[in-house]
């Protein structure tokens, strides 16, 4: 018996003392329901609508208990739905169940001492925030029934009981016999999981010595279908699997009547090992729904598992099977561990297969010390490291041998898998570490006051602050897993959880194409400890008949800092020392403070400044022994105070204290529509800091609803309805420099949501500056999300100065350096062949080669010309030629000459684009693109006649040197043009012109 309390003290005893009194929310009128709005989303409070908060709740309306509404149903620990209604498995009377494990280990050590006096204290200490003085019944956990469409409730089931020939009252196994060693008041039993099979729901259940797993029936009919009797058993993790007429179930967690287990534990090799009953129980699809339904069938058990299944996290929360999660056609199963989370890959692969269990299961170690990836325990290396340290550091087994101060971050993990990954959230130790600060607590104050029979003041204060603290400044996460196992973490809901008190990422669920998770929220608990009153703790234990000794009364009232005084010496002149006489004024100034602390008349912060100075003084006098002015005895003594009431703990508790009192008490929910980006929805456990968990999720009649932790005034049940988003017309910002852009759009139904996303900016010359005409660059920005529109900016470009403007021509960044055929850099040609690169005038025949020396057509030399202009549109579409294609990429430079009367054609209805172009057509083009100036000096020419079409032109060209001739008097005008000779007169028609 009595290791059966100690195992349930370490879990539910932080639930006697983390109590307090917090302030109401403000809510509705009497007889009015309570509605919320969060941003697009409202909640709606449908169990006990019109109850705020710290009024009774528990969702069953039947008050038979005593306790309104019956508060005592502590969590919706598990929740699922069919038809209009919602079925919730109960964690019952937490603290009830904590006060009455508490008052037996109390009554055992002084029998005086009953558990309605150990009720009245807690009742006081707590403010009236936990029911007590409990009947016997009360323990018992239901399966509620709840209408939504009008909030009446129906208990469906709880287990059967029988009082035994003692009067206790015992739970009964299946058949209807007497479990003796399952006392109802210190069984914890709850309903933890539950999971649907062909319109059937199973509950799994937790309990100290007796596990059911209960089928509900399409007519509601509850059955036990599975049953074991074993000190710690749980069905805590469970998930389907298979298809069709092979689709069945799989439960987890510990059993310890599993035959296999107990026959390891005989074998005398085996003895000493702490191997946990670990089993993944499988239901026979063809027995799903019968009288007989077929559960011995398994997929593993404790041998798969390694040094895992030897883990003492949670186990007396129903073992470290934590959770199942089928996906990609596998089985994941996260085991809790003292160093960190684990995760396996569980296949079936038949007994043929060398690496298959004895159920031709394979499994394998996707995160963990042996990952086939190097996947460390919880994802991260420091985790596992950081646990060992701080066994060491915050353990305390010397003064309660049940505390082992291990597992205490990310010590386990929830999967879910959504849109087509899986997605997992990590918890820290909330329940061992809240247990084990309220036993580290009371051991310390019965060592302080019996000090005088124990020799020692306790824990320090850092075994008992330091797990708290460390767990308070330390984030939780969510990862993503893919179907190839890759694991990353989830960057936008880490942030939202950094800097939090958040203890868990408790569950997920998906809800029309969006991702939900809640959180449970520590400082709802930690503050009522952190902000304990240490008066009202003295007074705990003495209305409990505990009496202190001297030495705490001393402390109390003053009279230890005179006793203390009285054997320090006086130092003679000669033997002074500045050091001793720091010590004497520090010493005397921190019992001061100790006695003020213990009243309940000086906080925290000012007894760590106290106790600071003390150690500072300390540390001045050497370690010589005794001395006139410091004896043995005194150093002794102050060695004590500062071990009992350590620097570093004090710390601690004034950081962690700081950190709870600034926090906003009550979970959170967070959301995605992408599995990506998540936003916080709700941060303050519906206006309730008592709500300070999101325990369950379950889909109504296309509904929401979502189910709480509350052991205080009892959980609740509420609806979500999202009004979805009413967005707001698209604002575009662009950077001064056209850099960047920027998209966002705010939802009308919540300012504060706004989506915004920084484009992706291109920018093109869209028409290239000449010394003639302006050109146009042009900024794209483009954007994933479809509702953001691409944005365009056309900007112009200022004139060239001169034809060799953004020219550049160096050693190695010659722009036709990349053309095997360029001419020399001292050829005639090379720069205006430079220039039309640039310019985009011309991109060469191939990647390669530029082909200076080829004919130049008709079609190319208006289209380089045309390019050099700018690129400018036609004004008209229509096209008078026939041998002129509406696709050909000449078709808009003919267009734009015939328009600015630079050419007609070689006929009214042909161009003849593909004709090579004489020397004479190449200066006439260019000189009516200029503007068909007149010339003022003859030309030199013998083959050019006064009366030829191009005599003007030539003769311009002479005079602004665009072209010298072929000759000193010829100049050749029926010959054909080179492309290196049209860019050539191009260029130093732009460049002189």
């Amino acid at each position: 018996m009595k290791k059966k309390i100690g195992k349930i003290l370490c879990v539910l005893l932080a639930s006697l003392m983390l109590v307090g009194t917090l302030p109401a929310a403000a809510f509705a009128e009497e007889n009015d329901a309570v509605s919320l709005e969060y941003g697009e989303y409202d909640f709606n409070k449908i169990s006990n609508p019109s109850a705020g908060s710290g009024e009774p709740d528990g969702i069953n309306t039947d008050d038979s208990t005593g306790f309104g509404a019956n508060r005592l149903n502590s969590y919706a620990w598990a929740v699922a739905s069919r038809g209009d209604y919602i079925y919730i498995g109960t964690n019952r009377t937490l603290f009830g169940s904590a006060l009455n494990a508490v008052s037996e280990v109390v009554h055992a050590q002084n029998e005086n001492i009953t558990m309605e006096m150990m009720g009245k204290v807690v009742d006081f200490v707590s403010g009236g925030d936990v029911p007590v003085n409990l009947d016997e019944e009360d323990y018992i956990p239901q399966i509620i029934k709840f209408d939504v469409n009008n909030g009446s409730t129906e208990v469906i089931y709880q287990p059967n009981t029988e009082r035994g020939d003692d009067g206790v009252l015992y739970y009964t196994d299946m058949d209807g016999n007497l479990l003796p060693a399952a006392d109802v008041a210190s069984e914890t039993a709850s309903y933890r999981s539950v999971i649907e099979l062909n319109g059937n729901l199973y509950f799994g259940s937790l309990g100290a010595n007796m596990l059911q797993l209960v089928r509900v029936d399409e007519e509601d009919n509850a059955k036990v279908v599975f049953q074991t009797i074993g000190l710690v058993s749980s069905l805590r993790a469970c998930c389907k699997y298979g298809e069709g007429e092979n689709e069945t179930i799989f439960f987890g967690g510990q059993d310890t009547t599993y035959i296999p287990w107990l026959q390891y534990r005989a074998d005398p090799e085996n003895a000493g090992d702490n191997v946990l009953p670990i089993v993944i129980r499988r239901l026979d699809p063809a027995t799903a729904g019968t009288d007989h339904e077929d559960w011995s069938g398994m997929i593993a058990d404790f041998r798969d598992f390694g040094q895992y299944a030897r883990a003492n996290v949670y186990s007396a929360g129903g073992g470290n099977v934590w959770d199942l999660c089928s996906y990609n056609g596998k089985v994941y199963l996260v085991l809790a561990f003292d160093r960190g989370w684990a995760l396996f890959r569980g296949e079936e692969v038949g007994d043929s297969d060398p690496d298959a269990n004895e159920f031709g299961w394979k499994w394998t170690e996707i995160v963990g010390d042996d990952s086939i990836y190097s996947y460390p325990l919880a994802m991260d290396e420091e985790v596992g490291e950081l646990n060992e340290q701080y066994r060491q550091e915050f353990g305390c087994s010397e003064f309660a041998p049940n505390l082992v101060g291990a597992g205490l971050l990310e010590s386990t993990a929830t999967p879910y898998v959504y849109n087509g990954k899986m997605y997992i959230g990590s918890f820290d130790n909330a329940t061992a570490i809240q247990s084990e600060t309220v036993i580290k607590a009371l051991t310390k104050l019965q060592y302080v006051m019996n000090f005088k029979q124990t020799g020692s003041f306790g824990p320090s204060l850092s075994q008992i602050f330091g797990p708290m603290y460390e767990v308070l400044t330390h984030p939780q996460h969510v990862w993503v897993m893919d179907e190839n196992e890759e694991i990353t973490p989830v960057d936008s809901a880490n942030e939202l959880l950094e800097n939090t008190t958040v203890d868990y990422v408790w569950r997920f669920v998906e809800h029309d194409g969006k991702l939900y998770t809640g959180t449970f929220d520590s400082s709802t608990a930690y503050n009522y400890f952190l902000d304990f009153d240490i008066k009202n703790l003295t007074r705990l234990f003495q209305q409990s008949g505990v009496e202190p000794s001297d030495e705490f009364n001393a402390m109390k009232d003053g009279t230890f800092a005179d006793s203390l005084l009285a054997e320090w010496k006086t130092p003679s002149a000669r033997g002074a020392n500045p050091a001793d006489a720091s010590l004497k004024s520090a010493a005397v100034k921190a019992c001061d403070g100790i006695e003020k602390f213990l009243n309940g008349e000086e906080t925290v912060e000012a007894l760590l400044s106290d106790m600071t100075e003390l150690q500072n003084a300390r540390g001045a006098v050497s370690l010589r022994g005794a001395s006139p002015a410091t004896p043995s005895r005194v150093i002794s003594i102050i060695d004590e105070l500062l071990a009992s009431f350590d620097v570093e703990g004090l710390t601690y508790w004034a950081e962690a204290r700081k950190l709870v009192r600034n926090a906003e008490h009550g979970f959170d929910l967070f959301v995605t529509e992408d599995g990506e980006s998540w936003e916080a929805l709700v941060r303050d456990g519906f206006e309730d800091p008592y709500n300070y968990g999101a325990r369950t999720f379950t889909v109504c009649n296309g509904e929401l609803y979502v189910g709480t932790a509350n052991p205080y005034y009892g959980a609740q049940l509420w609806q979500v309805c999202d009004r979805g988003h009413d967005w707001e017309e698209p604002v575009y910002e662009w950077a001064e420099d056209y850099s960047s852009a920027y998209a966002y759009r705010v939802c009308l139904n919540d300012e504060n949501h706004v989506q915004s996303e920084e484009g992706v900016v291109t920018s093109a010359i869209t028409r290239y500056p000449t010394v003639f005409n302006e050109g146009e660059i042009t900024y794209t920005a483009t954007f994933e999300n479809p509702d953001f529109e691409t944005q365009e900016v056309r900007l112009s470009v200022s004139r060239l100065e001169s034809i060799t403007d953004g020219l550049p021509c160096g050693e190695d960044d010659c722009p036709g350096a990349k053309f095997a055929d360029m001419p020399s850099k001292s050829h005639w040609a090379h720069d205006p062949i430079d220039w039309a690169i640039v310019n985009n005038i011309t991109a060469g025949t191939t990647s390669t080669t530029f082909s200076p020396t080829a004919a130049c057509t008709r079609a190319q030399v208006m289209t380089f010309i045309w390019r050099a202009a700018g690129s400018p549109e036609p004004i008209s579409r229509d096209n008078p030629f026939t041998d002129v294609a509406d696709n050909a990429y000449y078709l808009k430079a003919v267009l734009w000459a015939v328009e600015n009367g630079i050419t007609a054609g070689t006929t009214p209805t042909t161009f003849s684009p593909n004709e090579k172009c004489t020397r004479a057509q190449a200066i006439t083009f260019i000189w009516r693109a200029a503007g068909s100036p007149e010339a003022e000096s003859d030309y030199p020419f013998t083959d050019v006649s006064p009366n030829a079409y191009y005599y003007t032109a030539v003769a311009w060209a002479i005079e602004n040197d665009v072209t010298a001739g072929m000759s000193a008097t010829m100049f050749c005008p029926n010959d054909t043009c080179m492309r290196a000779r049209v860019l050539t007169f191009i260029y130093q028609a732009v460049m002189n012109g």
